[in-house]
């Protein structure tokens, strides 16, 4: 039921597009209606037969379901005003098993001190909290209004947690500015292992920050991108380890170009897999994964995606256009697409989740329209030594749309792949839904 459910939430749109025959005899089970609570910020987790839904908005509210039968269990509530400490900001939840847990922010403005909280909650007691506990205090931290100030990872069993923040820095020139983070890891409890700052090597108009991960043994790895007319590629793993000063390993992936994403995750007994999207600017042409071992980057593999792939859903014009391409030798692959997560599953195998979107910008005389679109999300499943068993696209097309003044003289629309997407708008697709879809299906 749960997982007819789940996928006709993912396909909805699609049906109600098409004619629909209906037939007289079937059976509809009307169930005792429960309150929607709505919220800014949403947040689903799962656990054996139940999910638990986390609405904030303001007050931070909670809902326990049956995951079978989707029936509310319990529903609980923290209130913003009598509970919460003051200048609370949510910064995020990681989940564990049966427990969730939730990293905050308190800004001590007399002190002008950061502090990073975390509270667990569980899913047999809605909406009580163990005790906050503070695990950090530092000065002013880099942020988005208030947000953002760390970044959180955990190890495949999910026994280490890295918190990752950055210092701020008054130095307003990226030529001039080489970042300082924070990098703290803890056990299953949160309590702390091991804390270090790292200084870049490189200035910040010299490299880009892919993402840290961590591994089950709490060694952290920082995936970079130089940045590098010369080396395209410029890809580099930092590995930090708590008794030794960072270790530098090159990424030389046969020269290829990865601008629409690669990360680097661990999976079961301890393997670090580094896996993401090769191509040019705007068309993926494969997808590539790898393992870092002792020695470096082992067991590359690159997997082109078929031609049969690339045409689906597309134009019978551009179908033509592609195959005409490709049976030249140049180059066809799907554009925009941009890796979001991912799925490691317990037998080694791995599974991407990458969506296509872009932004078209129309400049005007005195506004300039953004046009935002979110199309096909693309699920690719490889196995443990790397091949790629099958890639699937799923069909949507979303947009929205929004003006900004300035000066601007000319009408030429400009098209880029780069924009971040804002998770304040509900478009896209739900990454936690979207997880679950992927155990059950694929």
């Amino acid at each position: 039921m749960k997982k007819n459910l789940l996928l006709l939430t993912l396909l909805l749109p699609a049906y109600l597009m098409a004619q629909v025959n209906t037939s007289k005899e079937f059976k509809l089970e009307v169930r005792e209606p429960y309150t929607v609570v709505d919220g800014t910020q949403k947040f689903y987790f799962t656990h054996e037969d139940q999910m638990m839904a986390i609405k904030i908005r303001g007050d931070v509210n909670f809902q326990l379901f049956d995951a079978n039968s989707l029936e509310e269990i319990k529903k609980a509530k923290i209130s913003k005003k009598e509970d919460l400490p003051r200048g609370f900001v949510h910064e995020e939840f990681l989940q564990q098993g049966d427990k969730v847990i939730e990293f905050y922010n308190v800004w001590d403005k007399p002190n002008k001190t950061e502090q990073i909280f975390c509270k667990t909650f569980s899913f047999s007691d809605l909406g009580k909290a163990e005790d906050d506990k503070l695990l950090f205090k530092t000065g002013k931290l880099k942020s988005q209004m208030g947000q953002n100030k760390i970044d959180l990872c955990q190890s495949f069993d999910e026994g280490i947690t890295l918190v990752v923040y950055e210092e701020y820095s008054t130095e307003k020139k990226d030529a001039l500015n080489f970042q300082v983070y924070g990098v703290v890891a803890y056990d299953k409890d949160m309590n702390e292992l091991w804390k270090k700052d790292i200084k870049m090597p490189y200035s910040e108009a010299e490299f880009e920050n892919l993402g840290f991960t961590v591994d089950s043994k709490g060694n952290a790895y920082l995936l970079l991108r130089k940045k590098s007319d010369e080396d395209k590629n410029g890809l580099e793993i930092m590995k930090i380890t708590a008794d030794s000063d960072p270790e530098i390993i090159k990424i030389e992936a046969e020269g290829k170009y990865f601008p629409r994403g690669i990360k680097i995750q661990e999976g079961k007994n301890g393997k670090l897999y580094l896996a993401g999207y090769y191509g040019g600017r705007i068309a993926v042409e494969g997808v590539y994964v790898s393992v870092l071992g002792s020695g470096g980057i082992e067991s590359e593999k690159f997997n082109q995606i078929p031609l049969d792939v690339i045409n689906q859903y597309r134009s019978e014009k551009s179908q033509e256009k592609t195959k005409a391409k490709a049976a030249e030798g140049e180059p066809v692959g799907i554009d925009h697409l941009n890796l979001d997560e991912i799925v490691i599953n317990e037998d080694g195998s791995l599974i991407l989740v990458g969506e296509v979107f872009f932004v078209f910008t129309i400049p005007g005389v005195s506004q300039a329209t953004n046009k935002y679109n979110y199309r096909e999300v693309v699920l690719s499943k490889i196995n443990s030594d790397g091949e790629l068993l099958w890639i699937k696209k799923l069909i949507k097309n979303q947009k929205r749309t929004a003006q900004y003044s300035g000066s601007y003289g000319s009408c030429n629309t400009i098209a880029y792949a780069n924009a971040n997407k804002e998770p304040r708008f509900d478009l896209s697709y739900n990454t936690s839904i979207m997880e679950i879809i992927i155990t059950c299906y694929f």
